[in-house]
């Protein structure tokens, strides 16, 4: 009869990450935006693989106006999953910062991944507004 194996660092650092990252949303739902960046921050150094936790962390960076961390954090979700909610996300916090050429980009992007995104929609709809 073979031992059992024990589960692996990394599975224990996942379902850690994964723990860190409900905490976080719980932090979000009590709207405390400083610990849930804690929490995801944490979430990332277990886990750096984690497109959610980044992605989460980008949000609340967005909530607290730190358009820059926003943007880090985003472009670094996508690169680990393309998805049209990250790019739409990315694509706002660059109106904030006036990049409005990369900001178009990413609305774009978003689009062709799904048509039916409506803040992508909208957000064009203002950079064309205002002349882009």
């Amino acid at each position: 009869m073979e031992p059992k194996s024990k589960n692996s660092s990394s599975e224990i650092d996942i379902a850690s990450a994964n723990s860190y990252i409900m905490k976080g949303l719980e932090n979000v739902m009590k709207q405390n935006s400083n610990m849930a960046i804690s929490d995801f921050s944490q979430a990332i150094e277990l886990n750096p693989q984690s497109e959610e936790a980044y992605s989460f962390r980008a949000a609340e960076y967005r909530k607290t106006y730190n358009w820059d961390k926003a943007i880090f954090d985003y472009s670094r979700a996508i690169d680990l999953k393309k998805s049209d909610g990250n790019y739409t996300s990315r694509g706002c916090a660059y109106i904030m910062v006036e990049k409005y050429k990369e900001a178009r980009d990413d609305l774009e992007t978003a689009l062709r991944i799904n048509k039916d995104n409506d803040e992508a929609i909208q957000s064009l709809a203002l950079l064309e507004s205002i002349g882009y």
